[in-house]
């Protein structure tokens, strides 16, 4: 009969069996069973074994938990799910409750040492319509994606006269880390549906079907974004980009339901107005990625039209520039709206260099605002933010004589968050002073109450065991800590005869006794 961690852990387990367990045991992430073996395979671990009792041993393999992220890094872009099971109670007697907290998966990636600073990681969804009974092809298809770390959620559904090319021409551009389908595409790699061969390259995630239901995903929409019709976000009359959007919601719920704050709204799109170009004329155009990738390695731009013009200054600026290659546009008003922004820029050679000494070490502001929505930023992270916003009034005032519509709707645009800015300011501390604080002096009175307690706490009893060897003679004494005593004195066998009566013994060690 398993013990009662074993059983816990099986428990869990059996909740995320198509993902991996990274199981929270004290500075540890543990995995086991088969797990241990596919994870020690893949990063090449040692294997050890852990014992649950007699005759119960189980294959283990363990990373630190500050090194957690690395690790999961490389089993994710391996294309496996992790699952995060840490400790949700305090240590202490009887058995730790532990939970599911997150799980990481391709396209949910949030934290920014698992993400690419220059390109998206999308998160799709693919909901298919009935088959005509003629050409037995799907009559419509809707598609969703969401890029989760700056909060980007939009859909699309095209009729069978634009299917398949609009379908794979949209996915190539998206490049999508993870597509989410219904039910058993995602297993069955050898069906001979159409839906498998449109979806094949990419790496395929299943939603239960009732996922994919339109009436269901339109009800999960509106009770997300708070209304009663999503005829404002244009999906009302797109039922399976609904069902596609629907999905999306479903699966960031299940995997993190901490991602939902940043997909605040929705936006629906028409692909007509790019050029439809598929994966193949992409890499022969060699736009983004090089036709030979081995030649550079994955995920180089090598000798590409992006490499080649990518001369941005921030994070944000290199994503931008990747969308807009992607999407070559149809538009003739909106590419010469374009070109006039660009000819002021070249012409204008005081302005350009002063908006890029602006923007050099700007940081990713895009990302950086989506995880304080999420409740995830750290201090480093919030300093950073303030003082990019710091920055915002000298990029509206830089732009503020240019003939350009664009760039001036831009200026117009730009808001500089004093509020936001100066709070910060206000409550987060310094990161690189080593005050272990996070929040300043000063900014809540409470805090600074129980600090100053813990404080003059640590004091007392920094102070104690001198008191103490003061009142016994014993030079010897020592004050100390463990989890299971707690604060404890410790005399030496020699001084036990010198003890003050209201010392109450608690264990006796090879050297003593402590009271």
């Amino acid at each position: 009969m398993p013990t009662p961690a074993r059983r816990q852990y099986l428990d869990i387990k059996a909740r995320y069996p198509d993902a991996l367990l990274a199981y929270n045991i004290g500075d540890f992430y543990e995995f086991f069973d088969a797990d241990a073996e596919t994870v020690a395979r893949e990063l090449r671990l040692t294997l050890t074994a852990r014992s649950f009792g007699p005759g119960e041993a189980v294959p283990l393999a363990g990373v630190p938990t500050h090194a957690i992220e690395t690790y999961a890094t490389r089993l994710v872009a391996r294309g496996y799910r992790v699952a995060i099971c840490d400790q949700v109670s305090p240590p202490g007697r009887g058995l730790v409750r532990r939970e599911v907290t997150r799980v990481l998966t391709p396209g949910t990636l949030v934290e920014p040492g698992m993400l690419a600073p220059a390109r998206e990681t999308y998160l799709a969804a693919v909901a298919f319509g009935r088959r005509d009974h003629a050409t037995g092809l799907p009559r419509a298809v809707g598609l969703a994606w969401a890029d989760v770390s700056v909060g980007a959620f939009a859909c699309a559904q095209w009729d069978a006269d634009d299917l398949p090319h609009a379908l794979h021409a949209e996915l190539a551009r998206l490049s999508p880390a993870e597509i989410l389908v219904s039910g058993g595409l995602a297993s069955d790699a050898e069906s001979e549906e159409p839906e498998s061969g449109w979806l094949a390259p990419f790496s395929l995630s299943s939603c239960p079907q009732d996922a994919f239901d339109p009436e269901s995903a339109r009800i999960r929409l509106c009770r997300h974004f708070g209304v009663a019709t999503l005829a404002a976000y244009g999906c009302e009359r797109a039922p399976l980009a609904t069902a596609a959007a629907g999905a999306i919601l479903h699966y960031v719920e299940r995997v993190n339901p901490s991602l939902l704050a940043l997909l605040s709204d929705l936006r629906t799109y028409d692909t007509r107005g790019y050029v439809e170009l598929d994966s193949r004329v992409w890499r022969a155009l060699e736009v983004v990625t090089p036709a030979r990738t081995e030649a550079v390695g994955a995920g180089q731009t090598g000798a590409t039209l992006l490499g080649v013009l990518d001369a941005t200054r921030t994070p944000m600026g290199a994503r931008l520039l990747r969308r807009t290659l992607l999407h070559p546009l149809r538009d003739r008003a909106t590419l010469e709206a374009r070109l006039g922004v660009v000819a002021e820029l070249v012409e204008r050679i005081s302005l350009r260099q002063r908006l890029g000494a602006l923007l050099d070490g700007l940081g990713d502001l895009e990302r950086q605002a989506a995880r304080v929505t999420q409740g995830a930023a750290v201090p480093r992270e919030l300093v950073a933010l303030a003082s990019g916003l710091a920055r915002t009034p000298d990029v509206i005032a830089a732009l503020a004589d240019c003939a350009a519509a664009d760039l001036d709707e831009a200026r117009a645009a730009l808001d500089p968050c004093d509020d936001v800015r100066e709070l910060i300011l206000r409550a987060v501390a310094d990161p690189t002073e080593a005050t272990g604080r996070r929040l300043r002096p000063g900014y809540s009175a409470e805090l600074d109450e129980i600090v100053e307690a813990a404080s003059a706490t640590r004091r007392w009893i920094a102070a104690l065991e001198g008191v103490e060897r003061e009142r016994t003679g014993i030079r010897s004494l020592k004050v100390g800590y463990n989890k299971v005593f707690g604060y404890y004195i410790e005399v030496t066998r020699p001084n036990l005869a010198r003890t003050p009566d209201d010392y109450q013994r608690r264990q006796t060690i090879a050297t003593g006794e402590r009271f």
